[in-house]
């Protein structure tokens, strides 16, 4: 992933995340449903693509990576 973040901000998220969790855990859901993040399956369906061509261009698509599963952004 590009370094967007500055390693301040990266910092003053984490000292946010360990001190209250419950507010960022909302924060997270809240930009989820804003940028409308979907699976690598939903999101071939939703663009008539083939899962395995999506599959391969997840990288190069604006998503966000949990556990080695891609989820993508409809807005892209």
């Amino acid at each position: 992933m590009n370094q967007i973040l500055t390693q301040k901000e990266i910092n003053k998220i984490q000292n946010m995340c360990f001190n209250n969790p419950a507010k960022c855990c909302a924060i997270i859901q809240l930009i989820a449903d804003t940028v409308q993040l979907v699976g690598c399956s939903t999101f071939a369906k939703l663009n008539n693509k083939s899962k395995r061509t999506v599959i391969y261009q997840a990288e190069k698509l604006a998503g966000l990576k949990i556990e080695n599963r891609k989820f993508i952004s409809l807005i892209q």
